[in-house]
């Protein structure tokens, strides 16, 4: 790297691709840079650092990064269980009233837990039962 910043004609800076290995098996990264006055290298800057903390701290970043996100997938698919529950209880509701309702129990209505979608639709279920329990009884009344 030294050699090829002295001889280059251009402004040279890098950073040396091959990593060196030492006896102890000590990482190092060299960076070369040129120095010129009037377009004549004058001067090299060379420098050469150990890299074996820097590989520790990407060992480490590494090692905190597929924690954290097994703990998030831990985190969501608790959550998805919760959510789902919540969620499912009430079409469970909704279809055992349905199963009431074609052995002829019309007259129980649910109870509406929330206004959002399903409690709309539990609303009108109720309705629905109810319009029919008062048709049933009206075609009983008429047939007696």
């Amino acid at each position: 790297m030294v050699q090829s910043a002295l001889v280059d004609s251009e402004v040279y800076d890098t950073f040396d691709k091959d990593r060196k290995f030492s006896k102890d098996g000590t990482l190092y990264l060299g960076y070369a840079e040129n120095i010129k006055i009037d377009g004549k290298v004058i001067y090299v800057i060379y420098v050469l650092g150990d890299t074996s903390d820097i590989d520790d701290n990407i060992q480490n970043i590494i090692m905190i990064i597929l924690m954290a996100v097994g703990v998030a997938l831990v985190i969501s698919a608790i959550l998805g269980f919760v959510f789902s529950d919540f969620l499912t209880k009430p079409i469970t509701a909704l279809t055992m009233k349905a199963r009431d309702m074609q052995r002829g129990r019309l007259d129980q209505p649910m109870k509406v837990y929330a206004n959002d979608e399903i409690g709309q639709l539990t609303k009108n279920f109720n309705k629905m039962a109810t319009s029919l329990n008062d048709t049933l009884n009206e075609v009983t009344s008429e047939k007696k």
